[in-house]
């Protein structure tokens, strides 16, 4: 093992040299490697403990992490150049790379997309057709998954050089490789759902916005982000960051998705009350998409009730068969006047909270682009 006690961790990003003299063959086989075959070199830094303190030199840079290799195979008896690390350019180019790219499909579009879906559609809906929160909805959730799906290439280059296998010798390289293709399947399948989905009058249209939106859409975006997560703690601990052991990035990505929960969970609560207090077909409209399934529900039964009428009516002896009598009785009344024809069209009245719709936006925006801005320029450099 070749040996320099003057470097740390975060140093195995530098050139250095480092000089050693032995035997090319000691003749003892089983404990020294003969030095005129190619090798590939494994880098590590250990703890640079001093000898009689009790420590041991144990690895410290890529226990449970994607360990160093050198680029190539190295004879020594021959070799003159420099041993350059599998983990520099072009695999830690092409990590940022991947990083980069799932940033700006996830935190940057995807959640975007979803705000809209979700929080817009009675500041943006129609006329005209499609309503505007729709066309903004559908560009940028296919911008992310086309930009999330072309950000499987780079790291797959990256880890080329290992034989083609992406390392998973730990938890959270695991972890980041299956939620990262389950993700991505479920991302592809749902633009596929929602191009079978029936017309917006249809009974069974709830089905289709559960499962669009909320089975599938929410669930995938949640996994999403805590695997964008995964990937930062990886991106630091392997050495990648400018400066490793920091987590700046996390950190910074951390208190954004605290903030973007804090965000939705106000905005559901301000809707819902605002939902509940309309009440009927308008506060329908205004309600989160989430619980609509089940609002609309409950309208729908109080409106199909047949014994509402008989009920309030019941009230007053005599009060139904009167009705009933009277209505046999009296002579059909004049038809009122038609109404004059309609000469153009007018756009619907907004709803009631749209002033406090854009400014749930205004929040968001100014939450999301900063926030995900700063992650992406500390992956970058």
């Amino acid at each position: 093992m070749i040996t320099n006690t003057s470097k740390n961790d975060k140093d195995l990003n530098k050139d250095y040299p480092d000089t050693f003299s032995r035997l090319i063959n000691t003749g003892d086989t089983d404990q020294d490697k003969m030095l005129n075959v190619s090798y590939y070199f494994l880098l590590a830094a250990v703890n640079n403990a001093p000898i009689g303190s009790g420590s041991t030199l144990a690895p410290s840079f890529h226990l449970g992490q994607t360990p160093r290799l050198s680029a190539q195979a190295v004879n020594i008896a021959q070799f003159t150049g420099v041993v350059v690390s599998s983990g520099e350019f072009p695999k830690t180019a092409l990590t940022k790379v991947h990083g980069i790219m799932m940033l700006i499909s996830w935190p940057l579009l995807a959640v975007t997309g979803i705000f809209f879906a979700a929080w817009m559609k009675p500041a943006l809906g129609p006329p005209p057709m499609p309503p505007k929160w729709f066309t903004i909805h559908r560009v940028l959730m296919l911008a992310s998954m086309f930009i999330g799906a072309a950000g499987f290439v780079p790291i797959f280059i990256a880890n080329y050089g290992t034989k083609g296998k992406i390392s998973l010798n730990s938890s959270g390289n695991l972890a980041h490789f299956l939620i990262g293709f389950f993700v991505m399947f479920l991302h592809i399948i749902n633009p596929i759902i929602s191009a079978f989905r029936c017309l917006p009058t249809s009974p069974r249209r709830w089905i289709f916005n559960l499962l669009h939106g909320s089975l599938i859409g929410l669930a995938v975006e949640m996994l999403a982000l805590i695997n964008c997560g995964i990937g930062l703690s990886l991106f630091e601990s392997n050495g990648y960051s400018s400066s490793p052991g920091s987590y700046r990035s996390l950190g910074i990505y951390v208190t954004y998705v605290v903030l973007l929960f804090l965000l939705f969970v106000a905005l559901f609560f301000i809707f819902t009350g605002i939902a509940t207090v309309t009440g009927g077909e308008e506060g329908l409209k205004l309600a989160p998409a989430i619980i609509k399934p089940i609002l609309k529900y409950c309208i729908g039964e109080k409106k199909a009730n047949p014994t509402l009428f008989k009920n309030a009516t019941s009230e007053i002896p005599g009060m139904e068969t009167s009705v009933v009598m009277n209505a046999q009785e009296t002579k059909p009344a004049t038809p009122p006047p038609s109404p004059p024809p309609a000469t153009l069209a007018t756009k619907p009245p907004k709803s009631k909270d749209v002033v406090l719709r854009w400014i749930g936006l205004t929040f968001f925006l100014c939450i999301t682009i900063p926030f995900i801005l700063i992650v992406i320029v500390l992956v970058a450099v």
